[in-house]
């Protein structure tokens, strides 16, 4: 069986959904935002880390 378009998206996203529903390795790398297939991460998939930071610092200040 082929999938096209749409069908396609869907069974891509119903696998991603049931990796991150079973915890497998490749479903937490998935959750974390982090790159799945071995890539070094050392330089690289930066970009999101801001976000975590400026979360961090939002919190309100108690007195």
């Amino acid at each position: 069986m082929h999938l096209i378009n749409t069908d396609l998206d869907l069974a891509k996203d119903s696998d991603i959904k049931r990796m991150k529903k079973v915890k497998s390795y490749k479903g937490l790398r998935h959750t974390l935002g982090l790159p799945v297939r071995g890539q070094r991460t050392k330089s690289n998939f930066r970009k999101n880390k801001g976000k975590v930071a400026l979360k961090a610092k939002q919190k309100p200040k108690t007195n």
